[in-house]
């Protein structure tokens, strides 16, 4: 796994238990998000698109046969992923100052 995989990992994990989410929330997603980045281990999670987790989506049900309910977990956790990515500017957005603290 990549260094970006990994730190995007780690921030997901971070987020959801921040959040007060179900251990066995954080570990599923986590889990989904983690075999997601392994089949892209090239490319950065952050570059991630729609079209790249339909292909992944498509590679599930055809190769590896995957059920409704593992497609819908694997749609939900990369869907969490993606919102909470979406929200965190990246390094820099602010310039030189800190953001404000609410």
């Amino acid at each position: 796994m990549t260094e970006a995989g990994l730190k995007a990992l780690l921030q997901l994990e971070k987020t959801m238990v921040v959040s007060h989410l179900a251990s066995r929330s954080v570990v599923a997603y986590s889990r989904e998000v983690r075999f997601m980045i392994e089949f892209y281990p090239d490319m950065d999670p952050m570059d991630w698109t729609e079209d790249l987790v339909v292909d992944y989506l498509h590679y599930l049900i055809n190769e590896k046969q995957a059920s409704r309910s593992k497609c819908h977990m694997v749609a939900q956790s990369l869907a969490y992923f993606i919102q909470v990515h979406a929200t965190i500017p990246p390094p820099g957005y602010f310039g030189d100052i800190d953001p404000p603290i609410k």
